[in-house]
C-alpha cells in the first residue's frame, strides 16, 4: 500500500493503493456502531469544518451466537444528530425519505416480485399515464370515460352490484343495479349508503318470454314506493 499527495497525478491530494488485496484499507472501531465523516465546505465559511453537520457513511453491528451481523447506513448528521436515510443489511434495504427515481423501476424477475403486500400496502397510486394493465385486462381512460378492454376489445365486467351517484354533488343517493336471489334484474334508488332499507323507489324485472307474454302486450315498467313491481 502506498499513499501520497500528489494532486495533480492522481486528482486528489490523498489516495490509497492495493496490491494483490480486495480490501484497499480498513477502518475500525471498539463500539457496535462506527462512521466515517464526510465534510465539504468552504474555508470561508463560518461552519468550517464543522463535525456536527456532514454526511455520514457508517456501520452497525449486532452479536449473534454464530456471527456478527453488520448494516451499513446512509446519512446526514444534523446539529450532532445523525439521520440514517438509507440501511443495508444482507436481506433488505430500508429508505426512511422519499425515493426519488430518473429511470424506470424494474424487477430482477419477470412475474415474481410484489408490490405492497396483505399486510402492507401503498396508499393512493397516481398515474399520469391512460392505461393500467392487470394480466391481460387493460383499464383505459380518455379523460372522462373509463374502459375495460382485451387485447382491443372490449372485456367483461363482472360486479356484484353497481351503484350510480344520482349527482356528483349527491354521493349519498344513488341507484343500486343488481340481481336478486331470484335472478331477477333489480333497479333500486337508495337514499344511504349505509342502509339499504332506505329504498325510495324500485323495479324488479322479472323473467320472462314469448311463451308467458300475451301476444300483443307490451312489455312496460310500473313504479311503487318502497315496494317491487314487476313488468307487465
Amino acid at each position: 500500500m502506498s499513499a501520497g499527495s500528489s494532486y495533480a497525478i492522481h486528482g486528489c491530494k490523498l489516495f490509497t493503493k492495493s496490491s494483490n488485496y480486495p480490501t484497499v484499507a480498513k477502518f475500525s472501531s471498539t463500539l457496535d456502531e462506527t462512521h466515517v465523516l464526510l465534510i465539504a465546505n468552504n474555508c470561508n465559511n463560518y461552519f468550517y469544518n464543522d463535525n456536527k453537520n456532514a454526511s455520514i457513511l457508517g456501520a452497525t453491528v449486532s452479536d449473534t451466537e454464530i456471527r456478527p451481523v453488520y448494516e451499513t447506513f446512509i446519512g446526514s448528521k444534523i446539529d450532532g444528530v445523525i439521520d440514517k436515510i438509507a440501511i443495508f443489511n444482507e436481506n433488505e434495504i430500508n429508505f426512511n425519505k422519499n425515493l426519488n427515481i430518473s429511470g424506470d423501476l424494474l424487477p430482477g424477475i419477470n412475474n415474481i416480485y410484489d408490490l405492497g403486500s396483505d399486510t402492507v400496502k401503498w396508499k393512493d397510486l397516481y398515474l399520469s399515464g391512460n392505461t393500467a394493465k392487470l394480466g391481460n385486462i387493460s383499464l383505459k381512460t380518455d379523460e372522462t370515460s373509463l374502459s375495460i378492454m382485451k387485447d382491443e376489445n372490449m372485456a367483461d365486467l363482472k360486479v356484484k352490484n353497481i351503484k350510480i351517484p344520482v349527482s356528483e354533488t349527491s354521493m349519498n343517493k344513488y341507484v343500486n343495479i343488481c340481481v336478486n336471489n331470484h335472478n331477477q334484474l333489480l333497479l333500486e334508488s337508495i337514499e344511504n349508503l349505509d342502509d339499504i332499507d332506505k329504498i325510495v323507489e324500485s323495479v324488479n324485472i322479472s323473467q320472462m318470454n314469448t311463451n308467458t307474454m300475451v301476444e300483443g302486450s307490451n312489455m312496460f315498467f310500473t313504479w311503487q314506493r318502497a315496494g317491487l313491481i314487476s313488468y307487465s
